[in-house]
């Protein structure tokens, strides 16, 4: 078992999703009248993209192919992607391969989609159709079927990703629109904006090419994209490090060779100024400041605000000592006792688990120490860029801190545990920086961090909580990457 410890960018995934270019659903909600409607002429297309880390250093490619389709006397088209990626994930290499479909009506938008993701032994698949009523879906993750349906009203369409719409109008000079998004990581809804800023001549495969540029705004962060006339994309820059960029096809199977020299979390390090941190203080003191905007972090007992504006003082709890029956929170806890789409906590395998780890325990903090022991024994600590679902990683048995924090969530909470997931960073003594990382929390009286990725039955007092939640909420974090700073005032 691979006992090295393994921070990792809990927002790796959404960037991924983002990157490569599948699973965005859009509802148009047009700003300028004169944008024609959502239908488009299907036409043939055949697109390589080259996907790098900064100093070109390339990781994988991108296969876009759009075919004019008819059916039933619909005209249309199918849209269809491959992404195969390679990231030196400490010092690790990890693979990610992605094929994805939709067909799309010149008419009516998006109609069908499906896509999976594979990664480190872990896999993902859904498919959905759009109807009158909404979305509806099915998500296939370790071994079951589970249903998905999300009302989405008016115009559906299919976006390329990263701002790369694949059936969306030309827009000119200082035009803009926002749209609906379905982000396939969380299965959940949000918001972008697109926005022609200009025009620009670039280098596309040594010739000069007039392009339009576009800004891409999701989830609070901006990236640029450059299309032609046609709205074919041939360049995208993403805050976070990435750049993809038109090539040919024998550029682009050229590419993933597995020979990076910078390792991906290097792009997301934060490496603070002030005192020394090291693994297992028992008290940190940090001010946190953004170049953009965020919403304060959470506090709690562990977690305080101080007077200074973005100061706050983290203390490692003492082992809670005082027995709280296990199974009796009341209904204030509901939600941190029920699962949903990918913390799958009512299902019969993950209920057995449970009750097989947890035994005879009918203390709340044994139980909880019994789950924390048994993750971190039996869950190979490996990287891994999946959608964290609790029943892939109880089949697969690895997986990094998205994993481990899933599916102890799953666990504990059929175990009558309220369980919540805390989304920060923690200090690496190895990577001597902050890492993106997350962690579970239960409730024994009052709400305690626990670290079953790091081995630490009560987290040390070197992670910092940024966003607390579920699933859903982990999109608010791509605003803290590459923006936070972290000066460390007090550390013992």
């Amino acid at each position: 078992m691979l006992r090295k410890t393994l921070p990792k960018l809990t927002g790796l995934l959404i960037v991924i999703f983002w990157l490569v270019m599948v699973g965005l659903l859009l509802k148009r909600e047009l700003f300028v009248p004169s944008i024609p409607s959502a239908g488009h002429a299907a036409m043939y297309r055949d697109e390589w993209m080259g996907v790098y880390l900064p100093g070109e250093q390339p990781i994988g490619f991108i296969h876009v192919q759009e075919t004019p389709e008819e059916r039933n006397g619909s005209r249309g088209a199918r849209i269809a992607i491959q992404a195969e990626l390679e990231l030196n994930v400490l010092e690790q290499s990890t693979d990610i391969s992605l094929l994805g479909s939709a067909r799309v009506g010149q008419e009516t938008g998006l109609e069908q989609f499906e896509f999976s993701l594979l990664s480190g032994g872990h896999s993902l698949r859904l498919n959905g159709t759009v109807e009158e009523d909404g979305l509806k879906a099915t998500v296939y993750t370790g071994g079951e079927e589970i249903p998905l349906q999300l009302p989405i009203d008016g115009d559906v369409m299919l976006s390329s990703g990263m701002g790369t719409m694949a059936n969306l109008p030309v827009l000119e000079i200082g035009q803009e629109f926002v749209m609906d998004t379905f982000d396939p990581m969380t299965l959940t809804l949000g918001r972008s904006r697109i926005q022609c800023t200009g025009e620009e001549v670039i280098e596309v495969e040594g010739k000069d090419l007039a392009t339009k540029v576009l800004t891409v705004t999701s989830s609070g962060v901006t990236s640029q994209v450059w299309v032609t006339e046609a709205n074919e994309v041939v360049r995208a820059e993403t805050p976070f490090g990435f750049t993809l960029k038109r090539v040919t096809s024998d550029e682009a199977l050229r590419l993933k060779t597995g020979s990076q020299t910078t390792g991906f979390l290097s792009l997301a390090a934060i490496q603070p100024t002030g005192k020394r941190v090291f693994r297992g203080a028992k008290r940190m003191v940090v001010r946190l400041t953004s170049k953009g905007d965020f919403e304060p972090p959470p506090t709690d007992s562990t977690q305080r605000r101080r007077v200074d504006e973005g100061t706050y003082a983290i203390t490692q709890p003492p082992t809670p000592t005082q027995t709280v029956q296990r199974g009796t929170a009341g209904p204030e806890f509901a939600a941190f006792l029920t699962g949903d789409t990918l913390i799958q906590s009512e299902h019969p395998d993950i209920v057995a688990k449970a009750t097989e780890i947890v035994g005879d325990a009918t203390d709340t903090w044994k139980a909880a120490l019994r789950l924390y022991q048994w993750l971190y024994e039996n869950i190979e600590k490996t990287p891994v860029v999946s959608v964290p679902s609790a029943l892939e990683v109880l089949a697969s048995g690895k997986g990094d801190c998205n994993e481990h924090t899933v599916l102890f969530t799953a666990l504990a909470r059929a175990a009558g545990i309220p369980t919540r997931i805390a989304i920060g960073v923690v200090w690496s003594d190895d990577l001597e920086g902050f890492y993106y990382h997350a962690w579970p929390e239960v409730y024994v009286n009052d709400w305690v961090w626990m670290e079953p990725t790091l081995g630490q039955p009560v987290a040390d007092a070197t992670h910092v909580k940024l966003i607390s939640g579920d699933i859903a909420q982990w999109p608010r974090l791509i605003t803290y990457l590459g923006n936070l700073d972290i000066e460390v005032r007090e550390i013992e």
